[in-house]
């Protein structure tokens, strides 16, 4: 499973809130999961496609709002979503959007009524061909605010530890070939993120990017400069700046390996002071980093890299592997992150298999990469994390194994959290219009500000799914939660069968 998007995916810390009745693996739904039943073969490359669709669910849940033991109640809980794909490929601009109202009945508790809005959107369009271009996204979703509360799977379990969140992004660039001595690039990025409930600040960033890479006349010796400046502003947080210039400088040693070296300057501002001075003199300085590329076979990469900034010596690594019916990736990374950043990093990140083609969830719907679920405060922190994912696919049987760990340490706040875990999914198509999918996992969160709690997150579900006729569909799905944790408060059970029937038009 890959993302096409500016990033690898981050399912850290447990997840998000799934629009759909169901959860989902890390965040994301396991290879292989969704399938393109419900999309339209007839699409053509250029026309704008429009599909209005419906989706009627039924859900049974012995422990509807996720009570700790002995005051779980159950509920029967109907759903009504429709929605509407539009989307077009043409030569010049791309455009893709997607709306669904999530309306949710409930029998036995009608005050938790309710309607959920989602949307997700991006769009690329060439202005000037082959030099300036226009980027945009939005989307509005559910997302979960702390991990001390609940944590739910979708919107089917009501809570006041969920919020509303709308991200809005437009990005221009500009593109320029200097023949065949380099290829300069210039962007400016605008972001906003806007949170309904007032736990949250809202953020707007600025930010500017220009780079100018080596082009055709250097063979083994290849360079490149760039200068990146963002800045971001909330509403109850200090404003932050990061800035970087730098230089690279890389060297072919054959037609297998490559050797690389970066030296630069960082200028930050953020606060890191408890008593709300801010120390941005301690962020800024040069910085380096040196590393290799290796790639003994077309299927085969592997990178790695050492180095220093600001806050210490860093390094990072990445393996990629691929046979004709697995993929297999290894990765590492220590990196300064901000809550907002990784809002913005999830725009535009569908999911796909190794073919390119969209997965989709029970619904048809594309599944998105999600913010990692974690504390969803608005500080800086320093973010280190290591993930493997091994993916295989047979033609009747697909398979995904994953983990991570993953630790973060605020700057301002001082706050330490840490989690890893693993999960796995299986689906197997029964016949041609008919799956079955299993999926299980586990995720450990260590709390240690929150009197060192800890808790053990654990997921299985079985789902069997089938096409009734051309874009109609319906599914059955178990699902059973658990958390366990050192503070019996905090625990839960919950067990739950959902019926789903899907109709595109």
């Amino acid at each position: 499973m890959v993302a096409t998007a500016l990033a690898a995916p981050a399912p850290v810390l447990g997840q998000g809130v799934s629009a759909q009745g169901t959860g989902a693996l890390f965040g994301a739904t396991p290879f292989g999961e969704g399938t393109d039943e419900g999309t339209e073969s007839g699409d053509r490359a250029g026309e704008w496609v429009l599909a209005p669709r419906l989706t009627l669910g039924e859900t049974i849940s012995d422990n509807f709002a996720l009570a700790p033991p002995g005051e779980e109640e159950w509920d029967l809980i109907s759903q009504i979503t429709p929605g509407i794909r539009v989307e077009r490929d043409g030569t010049r601009t791309q455009a893709y959007l997607d709306y669904q109202a999530q309306s949710l009945f409930y029998v036995r508790n009608p005050e938790s009524d309710g309607v959920f809005h989602q949307l997700e959107a991006n769009g690329t369009g060439e202005l000037w061909r082959n030099h300036l271009f226009l980027d945009g996204a939005a989307s509005y979703t559910q997302q979960l605010i702390s991990p001390l509360g609940a944590v739910p799977e979708s919107n089917l379990v009501p809570t006041a530890n969920r919020t509303d969140v709308a991200t809005y992004e437009l990005s221009p660039y500009y593109v320029q070939r200097l023949g065949s001595f380099a290829d300069a690039r210039a962007r400016y990025t605008y972001n906003r993120v806007d949170y309904e409930t007032q736990s949250l600040s809202d953020t707007e960033s600025n930010g500017v990017s220009a780079s100018l890479d080596s082009g055709e006349r250097y063979d083994d010796l290849g360079w490149r400069a760039s200068y990146s400046r963002e800045e971001e502003r909330l509403e109850d947080w200090p404003d932050r700046t990061f800035e970087r210039a730098s230089g690279e400088l890389s060297h072919r040693l054959g037609s297998k390996t490559e050797v690389f070296g970066m030296y630069g300057y960082e200028d930050n501002d953020y606060e890191t002071d408890p008593t709300g001075d801010a120390t941005g003199g301690d962020l800024s300085s040069d910085f380096w980093e040196a590393g290799m590329r290796y790639s003994p076979t077309p299927r085969t990469f592997l990178e790695g890299a050492y180095g220093e900034r600001y806050f210490g010596n860093t390094w990072r690594a990445n393996l990629e592997h691929s046979t004709r019916q697995t993929n297999w990736q290894v990765g590492y990374s220590e990196t300064i992150e901000t809550e907002s950043q990784l809002q913005a990093d999830t725009l535009n990140m569908r999911l796909t298999d190794p073919s390119g083609n969209t997965i989709t969830d029970e619904e048809g719907n594309p599944i998105l990469l999600e913010v990692p679920f974690s504390l969803q405060v608005q500080d800086v922190f320093l973010r280190k994390r290591w993930n493997a994912d091994v993916t295989a696919d047979t033609g009747k049987s697909q398979f995904r194994l994953s983990g991570y760990q993953e630790s973060r340490d605020y700057q301002r706040t001082g706050l330490e959290e840490e989690g890893y875990g693993a999960g796995t999914g299986w689906t197997w198509r029964i016949a041609p219009r008919t799956r079955a999918i299993t999926r299980l996992s586990w995720d450990h969160h260590d709390l240690a500000f929150q009197g060192d709690r800890k808790d053990d997150v654990w997921r299985f579900g079985v789902r069997l799914a089938r096409e009734l006729r051309r874009q109609l569909t319906t599914s059955v799905d178990y699902q059973y939660l658990r958390r366990d944790s050192n503070q019996s408060s905090a625990e839960y059970r919950q067990n739950s069968v959902t019926l789903l029937l899907r109709k595109v038009f």
